[in-house]
C-alpha cells in the first residue's frame, strides 16, 4: 500500500507540472513543445495555481513571471483578486509578492491595489522546494519582494525568451478578447457566449468569475449592439451570440471549448496538499480510507461546478483497502482530464 500512495503522490505532481508546462506554453512560455488544444485558457486562474504548483519547479514559476511582465497589460488584476477569494487556493501569499515584484514605477498603482488586502506569511519559509519537498536554499541575497512576505528566493532573472501569446491559437481566445475589446468583463462573456447556446447572466457570472451585477449589465449593454440575440424563457432573459458571424469576424479555425477551470484547479491543488503530507503514505487504511473520504466529500461541489462530478464512483463502507484503491482510481480520472480530449492537432 505504501508504494502505491507514494506513486500516486509523485505521478499527481508531475502531471500537474506538466499541465502547467503546457499551458504556459500555449500562452507563449518557450522551451516545452506542446501541441493546439481547442480548450480555452483562464490567465488569472493559471497564475493563482502555478503560484503553489510551481514552487516546486523554480524554472516554471519564473518562465510565468516572465510572462507576466510581457503580457501584464492584458492581465484582469481586479479579477485575479477575486477569484483568490472565491476559491480554496494556497497561493495567496506568493500572489502578493508577485505584485511586489511587480510594482514598477509604470504600473505601480494596479498591483499595489492587487496587494493591499492579500495574505501573508506568518511563518518564514523557503518559497521553492526540491521535487520531494525539501526546501530549496537561498545562494545569494534574497529577492526583498519576496521576502517581505516571507518568502526565501534568490532573486529572480528573467530571460525574457516570451513570446507574445498567438491569437490563432483556440486556448488563448480570452487574451485575443482582451486585445480586441479591452480587459474588462466583455471578453470573458464573449468566449462564453461563444462556446455555449443560451445563458442566463447568472450562470455567465458563476462560469466567467465575475459579480452577477457586472456581468447582466454588460450583457445588457453588448446587446445593443445587435449582435446578441436575447430570448425570454420562463421569465428571465436568456443570451445567445450569432456564432456564425463572430467566427468569421474572429477567424476561429477550430470551436473553441469552455472549461471552468477555477473549480477545477483548486480541486487538484487540494488534493496535490493533502497527497504531498509527509505521513500520507504511512496511514493505516482504516485511517486513510477516512481521510479520502473526507478528501471527495470536500471536493465534490467543486467538481460539481466543473461539471466532472461523474467522474467519482467511490462508495463508503466495505474493506477499507478496496476503497482506497476506488478512491484513487476516481483521483486518477479526474488528473487525466487535464490531457485528454480537446487536442486539434
Amino acid at each position: 500500500m505504501k508504494k502505491l500512495l507514494n506513486g500516486f503522490s509523485q505521478q499527481w505532481q508531475e502531471s500537474l507540472l506538466d499541465f502547467l508546462w503546457r499551458s504556459w506554453s500555449s500562452l507563449g512560455v518557450q522551451g516545452y513543445r506542446t501541441g493546439v488544444s481547442s480548450r480555452i485558457l483562464d490567465p488569472e486562474a493559471l497564475i493563482i495555481f502555478t503560484c503553489e504548483i510551481g514552487r516546486r519547479d523554480p524554472r516554471l514559476f519564473d518562465e510565468m513571471l516572465d510572462w507576466i511582465s510581457l503580457h501584464e497589460r492584458l492581465i484582469n488584476i481586479q479579477r485575479l483578486k477575486t477569484l483568490l477569494s472565491r476559491e480554496l487556493f494556497s497561493g495567496g501569499a506568493v500572489v502578493t509578492a508577485i505584485a511586489h515584484f511587480m510594482g514598477r514605477p509604470k504600473t505601480a498603482a494596479k498591483w499595489c491595489r492587487l496587494a493591499q488586502g492579500l495574505v501573508t506569511r506568518k511563518n518564514e519559509e523557503s518559497m521553492f522546494f526540491f521535487a520531494d519537498g525539501r526546501p530549496l536554499p537561498v545562494v545569494g541575497t534574497p529577492d526583498p519582494a519576496f521576502a517581505k512576505v516571507g518568502l526565501f528566493r534568490d532573486k529572480p532573472e528573467l530571460r525574457h525568451h516570451t513570446r507574445f501569446f498567438d491569437p490563432s491559437r483556440p486556448e488563448n481566445l480570452l487574451l485575443k478578447l482582451r486585445a480586441l475589446f479591452g480587459v474588462n468583463s466583455r471578453a470573458e462573456l464573449t468566449a462564453f457566449l461563444l462556446t455555449h447556446g443560451q445563458v442566463n447572466p447568472s450562470e455567465a457570472a458563476r462560469q466567467t468569475g465575475y459579480f452577477q451585477r457586472t456581468a447582466y449589465n454588460a450583457l445588457v449593454e453588448m446587446k445593443l449592439s445587435g449582435l446578441l440575440r436575447v430570448t425570454e424563457r420562463g421569465g428571465e432573459n436568456l443570451y445567445s451570440l450569432k456564432r456564425d458571424a463572430w467566427e468569421q469576424f474572429l477567424e476561429t479555425k477550430e470551436t473553441p471549448q469552455w472549461i471552468n477551470w477555477l473549480p477545477l484547479l483548486s480541486v487538484l491543488e487540494t488534493v496535490w496538499l493533502k497527497v504531498s503530507e509527509t505521513e500520507w503514505a504511512d496511514r493505516e487504511p482504516m485511517k486513510l480510507a477516512l481521510d479520502l473520504h473526507l478528501l471527495i466529500k470536500d471536493i465534490t461541489p467543486r467538481l460539481q461546478a466543473a461539471r466532472l462530478d461523474d467522474l467519482l464512483t467511490a462508495k463508503a463502507g466495505g474493506r477499507d483497502e478496496a476503497y482506497v484503491e476506488t478512491c484513487l482510481n476516481d483521483l486518477n480520472k479526474v488528473i487525466a482530464f487535464l490531457s485528454e480530449d480537446g487536442k486539434c492537432s
